[in-house]
Order: structure tokens, then sequence, then C-alpha cells
């Protein structure tokens, strides 16, 4: 309805515009055209409501493919919130490090996925205590800290945080 409201034709600019518009208010066919593979209903509703609120919770059942949900959500936040920083924490490194590392996979798979490999740079962060992912572009990154009774928080700034079995985190954590 959008589209035939606007007189004569797009511009390459508004094209863009209208269609990053499109794809971040239509989060199953953007999850469809970067990642190639469909969403479930249920997992469309559990993405979209983790967007809208400030503060989600997502219970649910071994196997519902939770970490593979926040995998995507840790690549559809760097690119349709230009210049956001997001971090996750988890009650290990090898947690946090788990979810990006399975972000990485859905970037890097040769045979799906071209339209998403685009957005990333190559030069993904890896240490013993940070892995990193970046959109130069846009300025935007998701990094996963280590979580040693919060000291590996000290001093990091983020937009958005991403908290993998936060039963297990302390409530000063979560709050500060």
């Amino acid at each position: 309805q959008e589209l035939l409201q606007i007189p004569g034709e797009l511009d390459d600019l508004q094209a863009r515009i209208t269609l990053a518009r499109f794809l971040k208010a239509n989060l199953g066919i953007s999850v469809k055209m970067f990642f190639k593979f469909d969403l479930l209903p249920l997992q469309e509703l559990i993405l979209k409501s983790i967007l809208i609120r400030d503060n989600s919770l997502v219970v649910a059942a071994r196997g519902f493919a939770k970490s593979t949900l926040i995998s995507l959500l840790t690549l559809y936040m760097p690119i349709f919130y230009p210049g956001s920083k997001g971090v996750i924490i988890s009650t290990n490194f090898r947690s946090s490090r788990r979810i990006l590392e399975e972000a990485e996979k859905l970037v890097k798979r040769k045979e799906k996925g071209e339209l998403l490999r685009h957005c990333f740079s190559e030069d993904m962060k890896r240490a013993n205590d940070l892995f990193r992912i970046r959109i130069v572009e846009n300025g935007s990154e998701v990094s996963a800290l280590p979580l040693s009774s919060g000291e590996g928080l000290r001093g990091t700034r983020a937009t958005w945080v991403c908290i993998d079995e936060g039963l297990l985190i302390s409530k000063d954590i979560q709050e500060n």
C-alpha cells in the first residue's frame, strides 16, 4: 500500500530505503532472503517480540532451536540497526562464543546466504577472551565476551545485550 502511494518511479536511494524498510517490517521474508530458510510461525513470532520489546525472555524446551534463533538475531540486528553494538554474555565464554560461531557458520555457508555474506566483513576477530563480528560499512558489531564475575564486562558499551542461560547469571550483572 505504501508503494502504491509513491508517485512516479523510485530512484536508486529511495528503492534501497524502501526495500530496507520492507525487509525490516517483514521478518520472515528477510530471513528467507538472507539466510535461505523458513522460520516456523512460532519462531517468527518470538523473534518479532524480541525486536519490539526492551526486555524479552524465551523459555523453550531442548531442541527448539533457541541458540539458532539468537544467532539469527545477532546477524539481523547489525544489518537493520546501523551503528548498533551488541554483546552476548553467558555463564562462560565458551557458551557465548558458540552463539557467534553459529552465526559465523550462517554467514560463511557456500551454498546459501550470498546476500548475507556480502554484509559482513571477513575479519571476524578472535582472541582468548573476545569474538567479534563486524559490518564495516555501517559501523555495527556484535561481541561475545567472557563473564567472570562481571569483570569481563567493565568498560563495555552496548546498545543491546543478549544473555544466554539468564537464570545462571546473577541478578546484579543482569541489572547493571
